[in-house]
């Protein structure tokens, strides 16, 4: 009987290596595990990059006594005013915040949609690394933090791959922005949020991903442009 698996462990790699085959043949033929997995490779990718005292405990605060001429009471944190006075470790809590960040993006850029307002924002040209015909095009919405991306020309996926979406500064500073299928006319096409600038990367990159587990990126840039 197959084990069960979660699309959250199979990112993380926390799963044996049973449970690593399990999800990998679910990742290939059941439809709504890999939209989950495509869901969440964001989130892990952010959690990867966030600076190591994110996740070390936070120091407690120090002594104050009762009636004390001169203290000042302390104001909550943000993330104490939403969570209240539950005791939180630190990593669910960049994780929370991580959250927060991407669903404001998608609320934000579905009330664009509904709205039918154009994009205040502009637009960046990704061309082929090599001698291919592929072309895509990005467009960054400034009013509600997300990006877009079209392109075509591109290899359809197979059932094996799909293509993931960066934000590149090389050679390790990346962060991903989601990914996407290629139809079989070459054409596909990806809106998200934006959870940093921009402009504090280089290139806007498209790589070829195989389904391996693996949330780094696999070197197989087929579409790059820049952000300046």
């Amino acid at each position: 009987m197959s084990s069960r698996v979660e699309p959250i462990d199979f990112l993380l790699g926390e799963l044996s290596q049973d449970g690593r085959i399990e999800a990998e043949r679910r990742v290939r033929e059941d439809a709504v595990f890999r939209s989950e997995v495509e869901r969440l490779r964001p989130i892990t990718a952010h959690l990867d990059a966030l600076p190591q005292e994110a996740w070390d405990p936070a120091r407690p605060p120090p002594l104050r006594h009762p009636g004390r001429a001169g203290s000042a009471e302390r104001r909550p944190g943000i993330l104490e005013r939403l969570f209240g006075s539950i005791s939180i470790p630190a990593p669910a809590l960049a994780a929370a915040a991580i959250a927060l960040v991407i669903v404001g993006g998608f609320i934000g850029a579905r009330i664009a949609d509904d709205g039918g307002s154009k994009a205040d924002g502009r637009e960046i040209g990704l061309a082929a690394l090599g001698d291919d015909g592929w072309t895509g095009v990005a467009r960054v919405d400034t009013e509600t933090n997300s990006v877009s991306l079209d392109v075509s020309g591109l290899d359809p996926n197979t059932e094996s791959d799909f293509y993931e979406f960066w934000l590149l500064t090389p050679p390790a500073k990346l962060v991903s922005l989601g990914s996407f299928k290629v139809d079989a006319d070459g054409s596909g096409s990806l809106q998200a949020p934006l959870p940093v600038a921009v402009e504090d990367f280089e290139f806007l990159d498209v790589s070829r991903e195989p389904l391996d587990g693996n949330p780094g990126h696999s070197a197989d840039s087929v579409l790059r442009g820049t952000t300046a």
